[in-house]
């Protein structure tokens, strides 16, 4: 896919980078971490940044493993991921680094520990360089630990073939990412959700990704409007907490109030839009899809978004299918569905548990031969999960 290389790839107010900006400075580096030997597991312990995603590829570049850590994780839980995955390097942000630091010498390590003021300026000359495209989908490309229903966490392998399976549901196949519709970058971005929506997913089609420094409402109806937000990646409370705030302006009125019953009548998305523009205007004017995972999005606040004339695009996954097994297709959305299954991907009912089959599903366990086996028998993921399948 062709880029322009001047397009503003990643902004977070403070400064923004080109895409060939990006690839410059991922390309710098790589060269850094080669520098500590590294081609194996990179450990990024930090808030969202620009960083993070220069990192990410970096690894990538080298033909490593990214290992995402919560950057609101514990002592403990980091040291159970330190143990268990042995990684390399680790990248951190200057907030968190004594945490991290504290970790090693506990644990009694020596791993390379590196924040973005350890990386030296790069050099002035204006080399162009290769975008990242991995030729291996057989490859690992995450370790990403989640607890799941056991209570300890357990790193998801996933490979390039797995993310390139959904990137192709949702940027070929169903055209939800687009070059021209920029996207949101919110949520914390160890969980798959968002690093597939709010990272990879846009850099693949070649949209700008505009993070969000915090999750509070000021700075997120900032960023919508001044990067003419197209895509939000959400989780439930997030639409539960905007549908609140919007309802509560709406309930103060008796006009608007009435105004809200017709339209939740009609459920005419152009009357909507037309008769809650100030609304739409609140959040950008821009705002094409709002995408939710991460746990059934209640009805009553699905509906409200409805009314109102926006579109959730609501999906269900889990981290061992990267992350996606159905989601809504733009035009769609029926309330209390969970949408249509990810091209490929074969869905069955046993007992009552979904089971899933696909080229999305992870490749195992890290280390874990024993919990691989219990979840994937014979082809098929059983999620754990109780769903439906409807005509």
């Amino acid at each position: 896919m062709l880029i322009e290389r001047t397009k503003i790839a990643v902004d977070d107010k403070e400064r923004s980078l080109t895409y060939r900006e990006l690839l410059q400075q991922i390309d710098h580096y790589a060269e850094i971490f080669n520098q500590y030997g590294i081609s194996g597991k990179t450990v990024i312990f930090a808030e969202n940044s620009i960083e993070w995603v220069i990192t990410l590829y970096a690894t990538w570049r080298n033909g490593g493993i990214v290992i995402p850590i919560d950057a609101q994780s514990t002592h403990s839980e980091i040291a159970h991921i330190l143990r268990d995955a042995s990684p390399t390097l680790i990248f951190t942000s200057s907030e968190k680094k004594a945490v991290m630091q504290e970790v090693i010498e506990d644990l009694q390590v020596e791993i390379p520990l590196l924040t973005a003021s350890d990386i030296p300026e790069m050099p002035k000359e204006d080399k162009d360089v290769l975008a990242f495209d991995p030729k291996d989908d057989n490859k690992t490309a995450f370790i990403i630990y989640t607890s799941g229903t056991t209570g300890y966490a357990k790193g998801v392998m996933l490979s390039f073939g797995n993310l390139r399976h959904n990137l192709d549901a949702v940027c070929t196949d169903i055209r939800i990412f687009r070059e021209e519709y920029n996207t949101l970058m919110l949520l914390p971005t160890h969980h798959i959700l968002p690093l597939m929506g709010s990272i990879i997913a846009p850099l693949f089609v070649g949209a700008t990704i505009y993070i969000a420094k915090n999750m509070t409402t000021d700075v997120i109806l900032d960023t919508l409007s001044r990067g003419k937000i197209s895509i939000i990646i959400g989780v439930p409370r997030l639409y539960e907490a905007l549908a609140k705030g919007v309802m509560s302006k709406i309930e103060a009125s008796s006009l608007t109030k009435s105004i809200y019953k017709i339209a939740d009548k009609l459920k005419w998305r152009g009357f909507s839009k037309t008769i809650f523009k100030a609304v739409h205007q609140k959040f950008g004017g821009h705002l094409r899809y709002l995408v939710c995972g991460g746990a059934a999005l209640p009805v009553e606040t699905g509906n409200v978004f409805k009314t109102l004339g926006f579109e959730i695009l609501e999906g269900y996954g889990m981290t061992e299918t990267s992350p996606i097994i159905t989601f809504t297709h733009p035009g769609k959305w029926y309330l209390g569905y969970a949408g249509y299954p990810l091209k490929g991907m074969e869905i069955r009912i046993e007992d009552g548990e979904v089971c899933v089959r696909g080229a999305n599903v992870m490749q195992g366990y890290y280390n874990r031969p024993e919990d691989t086996a219990e979840i994937l028998r014979d082809g098929w993921l059983y999620t754990g999960d109780l769903g439906i399948l409807d005509k």
